[in-house]
């Protein structure tokens, strides 16, 4: 079979050749002959195919270029869409921040909101963005938005590092003010209904248990629910509220208090 191979370097290259390699068969000894090797059959197979082969190497060629421009693309028209939301969010920053100076809240309060919509990573960044936010919404009177903001803050700040939890701390100062204020404003309006009152007593109930262990914030707390009671015609709830004040010994406004605690006696004496 060799010495009838087509292919011009496969069979012997003389008849002096062929009559070696039978001598050595006939001694026992290696001879020429053998089955093809693998990569004779890798170079006639490729020889065989090769107009299949080379399109289909232009073919693979194509897509790899084509895949290198389209990730080329991507990358470039991110890196534009990320240019373009920066230079958005130093703008509505800049424009928070100017209406903050003119007093100007509710306004700082919705570039402050259009600044989180555009910032979806929700980073560190974003939870500075909606301190500020609660701020602004606090200032313009919005307190059950700003509640709503200082809660997701709060919930936020999860790792126990001294850092974080005299941020926690202040967050939590900042909510129960908050939350004391909308229960007084609650409170204090001369039309409310009894579903108003009785959100006004939740308010107090909640800033009471934010600031257990506040003295400054759990006196404005614990005179705000006394109040609340007052208001809500619970005068009973109110007594003990201002009693449990009292026992705590924090330092308040104890003329409100003891006006409040003479008028639930004079209101539990009529009855």
């Amino acid at each position: 079979m060799k010495a009838m191979d087509k292919y011009r370097a496969l069979p012997y290259d003389s008849a002096n050749s062929l009559a070696v390699d039978i001598w050595h068969l006939f001694n026992n000894e290696r001879d020429l002959a053998s089955p093809p090797s693998t990569l004779y059959r890798v170079r006639k197979l490729t020889w065989q195919h090769r107009s299949l082969l080379t399109t289909l190497g232009f073919l693979v060629a194509g897509l790899l270029f084509a895949a290198v421009m389209f990730s080329w693309l991507y990358i470039t028209e991110r890196s534009k869409r990320r240019l373009a939301d920066d230079l958005a969010l130093a703008n509505t920053l800049e424009l928070a921040k100017s209406y903050e100076s003119e007093g100007k809240f509710a306004e700082a309060a919705r570039a402050y909101q259009d600044i989180l919509n555009i910032n979806l990573d929700q980073g560190s960044d974003s939870v500075l963005i909606r301190q500020q936010m609660a701020k602004a919404l606090a200032k313009a009177d919005n307190f059950d938005a700003a509640i709503e903001e200082y809660k997701l803050v709060l919930a936020s700040k999860q790792t126990d590092t001294k850092a974080d939890i005299a941020e926690r701390n202040r967050i939590r100062r900042l909510l129960i003010d908050s939350v004391v204020a909308r229960s007084t404003q609650l409170s204090s309006e001369s039309s409310s209904s009894k579903a108003s009152r009785q959100r006004a007593v939740d308010l107090a109930s909640y800033a009471v248990e934010l600031s257990r262990t506040d003295e400054k914030r759990i006196a404005d707390a614990m005179t705000c629910l006394s109040i609340a009671h007052y208001r809500n015609g619970d005068f009973n709830s109110a007594h003990r509220a201002i009693a449990e004040f009292l026992k705590t010994g924090a330092r308040g406004n104890l003329f409100v208090v003891y006006l409040i605690l003479a008028a639930a006696h004079h209101q539990l004496g009529e009855k």
